[in-house]
This record gives structure tokens, C-alpha cells and sequence, in this order.
């Protein structure tokens, strides 16, 4: 199992974690996020 670690993102999101994260299981975002709903697009662009 492969697990990224990703934080302080305050609600961006860089098209190159997509490549960064290719072949990840899971994603844990340890920090500051910009709150569920960034995360749910987050989780919807890493598909």
C-alpha cells in the first residue's frame, strides 16, 4: 500500500500532484486545507 502525505494546501490545487500522486491507495492531508469542500475536488481531480 502506498500512502501520500500532502499539507498547508489552503485550498489550491496544483496539476502536478496528480503526477506526484499516480498509483497512491490513499491520501492523508495533514494541515491546512481550505475545508471539505477543496478536499471533495481534490478527491474528484485524483481520480
Amino acid at each position: 500500500m502506498r500512502i501520500g502525505v500532502v499539507s498547508d494546501t489552503h485550498g489550491l490545487f496544483d496539476r502536478a500532484i496528480v503526477r506526484h500522486f499516480s498509483g497512491v491507495d490513499h491520501i492523508l492531508h495533514a494541515g491546512i486545507s481550505d475545508g471539505a469542500a477543496s478536499l471533495s475536488s481534490w478527491h474528484t481531480s485524483l481520480r
